[in-house]
């Protein structure tokens, strides 16, 4: 049985955890900001096309396979802009879920996502895009932290590494592996001189 002292300690729980997701997103914006990248979702079109396609989602959820052939159409159309927009809200979203859970393992599915056609409904885009957010940026922050944070901010996925995140994913990590080899080697270098 719940008690108040356990509703309220599960509400403070979940408050705590929705700032640091909220707050992650801050500082992915501060770190844009300091690049002076801007993100393509801040852009009112990148956000109204997002807002198409998930309606067309929903909809498709709740009549299955009824919209189908317009989503198809819509993608095909509108697709080099629908990747940059969930690039940029895969990102957000695998940092915001990584500072949620204090970078706590997670338990994630071997799910990435490689192509629009896969996501027929809204449940499924939820899914897909959450693991796929979370398997993309987890190991680069559990490793470089906000340096990891930078450079994919710095080196977003082109709409080529959309099609193959885990490739990409690994790329990043090498380079930012040899960066700190470098960094590490310099600081040795310069403390000897």
């Amino acid at each position: 049985m719940k008690t108040a002292e356990t509703i309220d300690e599960n509400l403070d729980t979940l408050i705590a955890r929705t700032m640091r997701h909220e707050l992650a997103h801050y500082k992915v914006d501060k770190i844009r900001e300091k690049f002076g990248i801007k993100a393509p979702i801040e852009d009112k079109y990148f956000k109204d096309l997002l807002e198409v396609y998930f309606a067309m989602l929903r909809l498709n959820e709740q009549e299955p396979g009824h919209y189908t052939s317009m989503i198809n159409k819509f993608i095909k159309i509108k697709e080099s802009d629908l990747k940059k927009a969930l690039i940029d809200n895969l990102i957000n979203e695998g940092v915001g879920t990584y500072y949620e859970r204090f970078g706590q393992e997670l338990v994630i599915k071997n799910i990435w996502l490689s192509s629009l056609g896969e996501i027929i409904n809204i449940s499924q885009y939820e899914i897909t895009m959450s693991n796929t957010s979370k398997n993309l940026m987890y190991p680069i922050i559990s490793k470089y932290g906000e340096k990891g944070i930078e450079y994919v901010v710095k080196n977003v996925p082109s709409e080529k590494d959309f099609s193959n995140l885990q490739e990409y994913q690994k790329k990043v990590l090498k380079k930012l592996e040899k960066k700190t080899k470098t960094s590490i080697y310099k600081q040795i270098v310069s403390s000897k001189n």
